[in-house]
């Protein structure tokens, strides 16, 4: 029982150590200088869970807030459903530049679910999340690229209170994810009032 309690508790140590963001930024990023974004739905490597559609929104909602945050213009999610004709998967085998003149946008953020992995076995829960990003220009050049895993874990007697606070409380695991990964999004160009240079994004 103890080396099974001491092998729960350094996988839980092991859990909090994550691996950095994995990302690559095209030089020619500063030239194109994106500004108009349509955020695609979110596509699922592997649909493993009941919630799917909720997770996708999140993921969406929040990619779309940091973009307007780092001085992007995404293009309202309504507007690119509407131009989906509320099908998820519209967008599957479109050339991007169809996708970013059909909202008049110049560039395209693709958000992939690669893995959503939940270990639930008393007394141990964790929920692994993993997900890449990339934002391509209306040409179809890939400009930003970020892909990048967690996993939360908890050890504990309360089997149903570390579910829910594991594996139920979706929105705030994500909004950290999300958080993250645009650490490595340099912003965009200043909005009217503020000055901003293309470098300053970096530490």
């Amino acid at each position: 029982m103890k080396k099974t309690l001491v092998s729960i508790a350094l996988l839980l140590i092991l859990a909090g150590c994550g691996p950095a963001i994995k990302h690559t930024l095209s030089p020619e990023y500063g030239q194109i200088s994106p500004k108009k974004v349509v955020v695609l739905p979110v596509v699922w490597e592997k649909k493993s869970v009941q919630e799917t559609d909720a997770i996708s929104l999140l993921f969406r909602k929040m990619s779309s807030e940091k973009l307007f945050g780092l001085n992007y213009y995404p293009i309202p999610l309504e507007e690119v459903d509407r131009a989906g004709a509320g099908k998820p998967d519209w967008f599957v085998g479109k050339p991007v530049h169809e996708i970013a003149a059909l909202l008049n946008a110049d560039s395209v953020l693709f958000i992939r679910v690669t893995d959503w992995d939940k270990d639930d076995f008393t007394p141990y829960k964790s929920l692994e999340i993993a997900a890449s990003f990339e934002l391509a220009s209306a040409l179809g050049k890939s400009l930003w690229k970020a892909e990048y895993s967690t996993n939360e874990a908890d050890l504990g007697l309360d089997s149903r209170s570390m579910e829910l606070a594991v594996q139920k409380t979706f929105e705030p695991r994500i909004q950290r994810f999300v958080d993250a990964v645009f650490t490595t999004l340099p912003p965009g160009e200043a909005k009217s009032g503020q000055r901003k240079t293309y470098f300053q994004w970096l530490p």
